[in-house]
């Protein structure tokens, strides 16, 4: 899946971090893809424009390299009932803020 975040302000710009959290680590049974409990969705690798993604405790972190109005990646399933929750922020100056949805929230859960 394609998500994108971005500044409304036209003339702005910063660093995207996106934030996947809570992700699901299901075994790999049936339906599921592999046999480990590696988790369920991750960044796709090599994103153009991103720094290497960074494995935290409950899932992932990825950044923008250069600072730009929006920001774009790709978020890859491994398995069918996956779960997790995506949070955006943006860096402006010197401090981070987050990114909110059309109706207000912080973070988004996937599916």
């Amino acid at each position: 899946m394609e998500i994108k975040a971005y500044l409304d302000d036209e003339d702005e710009k910063g660093i995207f971090r996106f934030i996947l959290f809570d992700v699901s680590q299901e075994k790999g049974v049936a339906l599921n893809k592999g046999s480990g409990e590696e988790f369920d969705y991750e960044f796709e690798k090599n994103q153009a424009g991103f720094r290497e993604a960074v494995q935290t405790e409950d899932g992932w972190l990825i950044e923008t390299e250069n600072r730009q109005r929006e920001a774009r990646l790709i978020i890859r399933s491994r398995d069918f009932g996956a779960w997790a929750k995506l949070k955006a922020q943006v860096q402006i100056g010197d401090s981070w803020y987050d990114c909110q949805t059309d109706t207000g929230q912080t973070y988004i859960t996937i599916p």
